[in-house]
């Protein structure tokens, strides 16, 4: 055998035998998610998606909605979380750095969280209304996840402020429920939603007008403090603490809130009740007319003067509602008439509307 032929010979041994010593290509992995009973489902739009960690989260699509296993190459990942449409713009990171292996199925729970321990008397979340966690000492933009309803959220485990907004009219002075609340791996952290104030309202107080609220301060703040309030008669959530309560009939009323209460005392777990039952109806005779342009009847404290006046109305058959004490009574008939005491030391009494007859 010439050498030429035992080279060529020799050379393609080597390549059969290094070709037959090389790696099998590497198999897929996959992540399979492990979702707890109490998570909602998906909203519209919502998905879950792994992202290989340190990547960027770009785009919208395939965004698994399922719970089937997720076929991946091996490497770590972070898994996100959309519940629904309106959580798009803010995908949460629900576990990071995850190792998937070639071959093998990862699995990752989906079982820690936060829920609302509602009582039947609070009232719903109104429009663009919200409940949601916030990491401590972060600012309310940054909220980690929220809901619009009374669902449960999930949440990465950690310590989080938790904050409600009733309506769209609330956007700009959130509500914190609860702070430092801990939420641990595998467990779900119940927050409070059952502590606050309703009104017990007489049927002749009447309805809160355009702009009217009422609404709690803490005791010595001012109003521009108040943490809570409603437009209309139904209960408010609050912290525990002492408060004043503040009414304001519409928005003619703005700059002088009638203080309801003062120091009323809240308690976890309860609602504290505030009651709106005392004040004055005028029983004017049929030949008085009733009140022109710019004209009102009102209460002014016994002895001070008319721009002292607590509350007013501009209708002669519009009761006051007022706070116990003795009251003078105004009446000014119309833009052109200075305003005249018609009734003095009205005694208004707890829970009582007092009738008092002017003397014109």
């Amino acid at each position: 055998m010439s050498f030429r032929i035992l080279v060529v010979i020799m050379g393609t041994l080597l390549i059969t035998s290094f070709h037959g010593c090389s790696k099998p290509p590497t198999e897929d992995g996959s992540i399979q998610l492990q979702v707890a009973d109490w998570v909602p489902a998906f909203g519209h739009n919502g998905g879950w998606r792994a992202v290989p960690t340190g990547q960027p989260l770009d785009g919208k699509a395939d965004w698994p909605r399922s719970n089937e296993p997720h076929s991946l190459q091996p490497g770590f990942y972070d898994v996100y979380w959309v519940q629904d449409y309106k959580h798009e713009s803010a995908p949460m990171r629900i576990a990071h750095k995850v190792l998937v292996e070639s071959t093998k199925e990862t699995t990752v729970n989906i079982d820690n969280g936060l829920r609302l321990d509602k009582a039947d008397w609070v009232p719903k979340l109104g429009h663009e209304g919200w409940w949601g966690a916030v990491p401590v000492g972060k600012p309310v933009a940054d909220r980690v996840d929220w809901a619009h309803e009374n669902t449960a959220l999930v949440i990465p485990p950690g310590r989080y402020d938790i904050y409600w907004v009733q309506n769209y009219k609330h956007e700009n002075e959130p509500l914190r429920l609860a702070t430092d609340v801990i939420v641990s791996s595998g467990n779900v952290a119940k927050v409070d939603a059952a502590t606050g104030i309703r009104m017990d309202v007489a049927e002749w107080v009447p309805k809160l007008g355009h702009e009217g609220w009422w609404g709690a301060v803490p005791t010595g703040m001012t109003v521009e403090d108040r943490l809570d309030w409603a437009h209309e008669n139904i209960a408010i959530l609050l912290p525990p603490g002492h408060y004043d309560v503040y009414r304001v009939q519409d928005y003619k009323h703005k700059d002088t809130p009638v203080r309801l209460a003062t120091a009323v005392v809240v308690v976890p777990a309860s609602a504290a009740t505030v009651t709106a039952r005392s004040g004055i109806r005028l029983d004017v005779p049929d030949s008085v007319p009733d009140l022109g342009h710019n004209g009102w009847w009102g209460a002014v404290p016994a002895g001070r003067d008319v721009a002292d006046r607590v509350d007013w109305a501009a209708s002669k058959s519009t009761s006051l509602l007022l706070t116990p004490g003795n009251y003078d009574v105004c009446w000014r008939q119309d833009y052109n008439a200075q305003p005249k005491i018609v009734v003095k030391g009205a005694v208004v009494t707890s829970g009582e509307l007092t009738v008092a007859t002017p003397g014109f």
